[in-house]
């Protein structure tokens, strides 16, 4: 036991060490881009077992706003060492990281410390985005991207989280650096030929918008209801925001739906959301497509819109004026 967790240990320091000298940003890391369909890489190191995945991509983007092609490079991995003691506790940590030459060199990372036990799992570290990433609505495939999607408000990038399961139930609250929250319960069980999911999701956080430093306090509730039917997904989800200025506050509502299915090598999703901020409409629709070539490899295609011109208290929150942007690329997960 004392050699795992020492070799843990070591892990921790270096993946902590690789986070702090990065720069992250707010783009969220999209983990269910990662290995699609491989199993990770991995080794066993004395009682400690290495694992590694990725993806690597070359996609070609068009969009009105450029109207012309841009050619470029995404990549994602994650390295994680996990072990489990003698009293069955399971400790982990990890390191995960994303460039997108596509979108102005955009780099992000994370690195998450975890404990798993009979009571539940204990999260440390850039996991401010992990009940989200569990509880709301199933993106869309290929390179499908829904714009303005759910909450705006979000936690800060440091944050501790908590979750559990009991029966079909499980439950979720992570708290960051300042104090915000995000709580969140789930439901899913399989009801003779259908799966049900249903989930609430409330968030206490903070909205910046592109190009500024100021940020809105937020205070939201999102509802989320999906039914699968063998390889389709039919989802909904529905909520409310407030965003407080230092001026007025800003009550915002949303909606959006959407499916998505498998057929053979070819996966389809269709996607769309709109919503209002003191009667500014945003809307938003996402086609995406992925074609399976052989184990790790597939053409994604993904065909996005987006319109918006939401103000508060003189700031632009949202500002596209009707873009479509279609993207094609050529994935290999491994």
């Amino acid at each position: 036991m004392a050699k795992s967790m020492r070799n843990l240990l070591y892990a921790g320091v270096a993946l902590t060490f690789l986070s702090v000298s990065a720069h992250g940003q707010d783009r969220r890391l999209f983990y269910d881009q990662i290995s699609l369909v491989e199993e990770p890489l991995a080794t066993q190191l004395g009682d400690t077992t290495l694992s590694l995945r990725g993806s690597v991509e070359l996609p070609v983007q068009i969009s009105t706003t450029s109207k012309k092609a841009e050619f470029g490079f995404r990549g994602a991995f994650e390295v994680k060492a996990e072990t489990q003691l003698e009293n069955s506790l399971k400790v982990a940590a990890s390191y995960a990281a994303e460039y997108d030459y596509l979108n102005s060199d955009q780099f992000t990372d994370k690195v998450i410390l975890s404990a798993s036990g009979f009571l539940g799992s204990l999260y440390v570290g850039n996991v401010s985005d992990m009940l989200r990433e569990n509880l709301a609505r199933k993106s869309g495939v290929g390179n499908a991207d829904l714009a303005y999607d759910g909450n705006w408000g979000q936690l800060g990038r440091w944050s501790v989280a908590h979750l559990s399961r009991h029966g079909p139930f499980r439950t979720g609250l992570a708290v960051d650096e300042d104090g915000k929250f995000e709580l969140g319960f789930v439901f899913q069980r399989p009801v003779q030929t259908l799966e049900h999911k249903y989930s609430l999701r409330l968030t206490h956080g903070e909205f910046t918008p592109s190009g500024t430093t100021s940020g809105f306090d937020t205070l939201s509730a999102e509802g989320v209801a999906e039914l699968i039917y063998g390889s389709s997904t039919f989802s909904l989800s529905a909520g409310l925001e407030r965003l407080k200025g230092p001026l007025s506050d800003g009550d915002r509502w949303f909606i959006s739906g959407g499916a998505q299915t498998k057929i053979g090598v070819v996966s389809l999703s269709a996607d769309a959301q709109y919503g209002q901020l003191d009667g500014q409409g945003a809307l938003s629709a996402a086609l995406g497509a992925r074609y399976d070539i052989a184990r790790g490899a597939s053409v994604n295609l993904g065909v996005n819109y987006k319109n918006a011109d939401v103000i508060l208290d003189g700031v632009q929150l949202r500002k596209d004026d009707d873009v479509v942007e279609g993207v094609l690329s050529l994935r290999y997960d491994f």
